[in-house]
């Protein structure tokens, strides 16, 4: 979930920590300065990995822009994505018709693992409010008019990140669908 701090990584990597201060404290090279890069280099690891959007079964008529959905699940991902280089993976149940469903967002949104069964609305890729969100977070140039925006189709993104720690929630044969959660309820 967003942020997630999973009480067993902490305890591998305060134990490597651990480790390397106590094999540095034999060779006697300790310093303040080795012991913080030590905790950074193990505190700092990336679990994430990336699946082939081709893994998921889409479908662009399981939602409506502007349905209601509560949020189960987000994979989030390794950083914010300002280059929107990969999909976060939602997992969400609409509200009109109580299907369970996937919903791929180049961004984030400021969702966070608190915001899990919270109530959001969906926008499809192709709606202002998911393409502005995009600008926005790329911090690309400002549209001037609406017609100007929708000139402007989503970037072409073939991966979405994952977390191998959730894989038996993220593989599913729920329908997919690509947008943007936003404006909660």
């Amino acid at each position: 979930m967003g942020g997630r701090f999973f009480v067993y990584e902490f305890y591998i990597s305060l134990l490597m920590s651990l480790l390397s201060f106590v094999f540095m404290l034999k060779m006697k090279v300790v310093s303040l300065a080795a012991c913080a890069m030590v905790l950074l280099i193990h505190a700092c690891g990336t679990r994430y990995e990336y699946r082939s959007l081709s893994e998921f079964k889409m479908d662009d008529s399981v939602l409506e822009n502007g349905e209601a959905v509560k949020l189960l699940y987000t994979s989030n991902g390794p950083d914010n994505n300002e280059d929107l280089e990969y999909y976060i993976h939602f997992i969400a149940v609409s509200q009109v018709s109580g299907d369970t469903l996937n919903i791929l967002s180049s961004i984030k949104n400021h969702i966070q693992a608190k915001d899990v069964n919270r109530i959001f609305h969906f926008y499809n890729k192709d709606h202002a409010f998911s393409k502005m969100t995009e600008l926005v977070v790329a911090e690309q140039s400002m549209i001037k008019t609406m017609d100007d925006l929708n000139k402007i189709s989503p970037k072409q993104i073939d991966k979405v990140a994952r977390d191998p720690d959730f894989d038996y929630i993220s593989y599913n044969q729920f329908p997919t669908i690509i947008g943007t959660i936003g404006t909660k309820e």
